[in-house]
């Protein structure tokens, strides 16, 4: 009797697990400048190019970056960008059930001149 009932408590058991499966995947990666520095606080955004849905973040203190609970297939379109440095595009990937793809990202400067700021301020006399 008790081995009947412990076989029934494992059978249920692993009918729970299989039901939940992972349906989604994740995108991996670390954004580094042309000299290999990590870039803190970059922004990754991905796209799924044909429903348009968008995921995203900022890379962490290391340059790395982990998007997850994206759907599965594509393609999407991963554009990383930051302040001072040239955005960067990833197009036509496609990810795998379950799976993480690792997508790196190197940033090359991007010179910018900005034109002069003038603040001026005054008082009102009361």
């Amino acid at each position: 009797m008790r081995t009947r009932f412990l076989f029934l408590l494992a059978l249920l058991v692993s009918a729970v697990q299989g039901m939940a499966q992972i349906t989604t995947s994740t995108i991996n990666g670390k954004v580094v400048d042309t000299e290999g520095m990590e870039i803190i606080g970059a922004t990754v955004v991905a796209v799924h190019t044909p429903s348009g849905t968008s995921y995203g973040t900022v890379t962490n203190a290391s340059g790395y970056f982990t998007i997850q609970g994206m759907r599965v297939g594509g393609p999407y379109e991963v554009e990383v960008s930051y302040i001072g440095y040239k955005t960067q595009k990833q197009e036509g990937l496609y990810l795998s059930l379950g799976s993480a793809s690792i997508i790196n990202f190197t940033l090359a400067e991007d010179a910018v001149q900005i034109d002069e700021v003038l603040v001026t301020a005054s008082r009102d006399a009361q």
